[in-house]
């Protein structure tokens, strides 16, 4: 398992042991203090997981980045460190992504739909491309998951009231089953956002018509 500070990285931690059946009490740590817990090395050891910590520059690695995003329709700089990580396991075993893409539901023609951009198809895109071993955005996988998320009790209020997007209130929605702590948001992406920003722009020359976005009913996801 790959891991760098971020914020979903304890949350990833804590579903892939909880998928052993481990003690996921050093969830709720800082992710510095999550990392050198007794209970975190207990179970880590207990399951023989290997942890790889790192902070991968592949940004120095541009050409490749505009290749693979370009080739899976695409046109995200950040999607193609994703997808350059991805290939790096896939080639040494297998990946899971906890993350990549969020929830976005928004209200319009008297209805929910979940919003989604093309850019987030382009990792389903590459991993076919390329026959990558592996689960990309796993909350997507299985609408089991989305119908959880749609009875949360704030989740539910804020549909009642037809806020016109979700994502304004993610916070307030994520605080039904987890607890947070105020600190700056700080994932190391900010270090290389300007770069990021040149790179996409230089993409979109050639890539303008990857922008599609698509709605779908919520009702689909909704277990009757």
């Amino acid at each position: 398992m790959i891991s760098s500070p971020g914020c979903a990285t304890c949350a990833a931690l804590e579903i892939v042991l909880k998928g052993l059946d481990a003690d996921p009490s050093f969830a709720s740590l800082p992710f510095i203090e999550t990392c050198s817990s007794p209970a975190f090395i207990m179970e880590v050891n207990k399951n023989k997981i290997e942890i790889i910590y790192c902070d991968l520059d592949v940004f120095k690695q541009n050409s490749l980045i505009c290749e693979y995003s370009l080739s899976a329709k695409g046109f995200s700089p950040q999607y193609g460190c994703h997808m350059y990580i991805m290939k790096w396991c896939s080639d040494h075993g297998y990946f899971f992504l906890a993350g990549n893409g969020e929830m976005d539901l928004v209200f319009r023609h008297d209805e929910y739909y979940m919003m989604d951009e093309q850019r987030e198809f382009t990792l389903d895109n590459f991993c076919k491309l390329h026959n990558l071993t592996g689960v990309w955005q796993f909350w997507k996988q299985d609408g089991r998951l989305i119908s959880s998320f749609l009875k949360l009790p704030t989740v539910r209020l804020l549909l009642e009231k037809k806020v016109k997007s979700l994502l304004d209130h993610k916070h307030q929605c994520f605080s039904d089953v987890f607890n947070f702590e105020p600190r700056p948001k700080y994932t190391g992406f900010e270090k290389i956002q300007e770069w990021d920003s040149i790179l996409r722009n230089y993409m979109k020359q050639s890539a303008s018509g990857y922008d599609d976005v698509y709605y779908t009913p919520i009702s689909t996801f909704v277990q009757k």
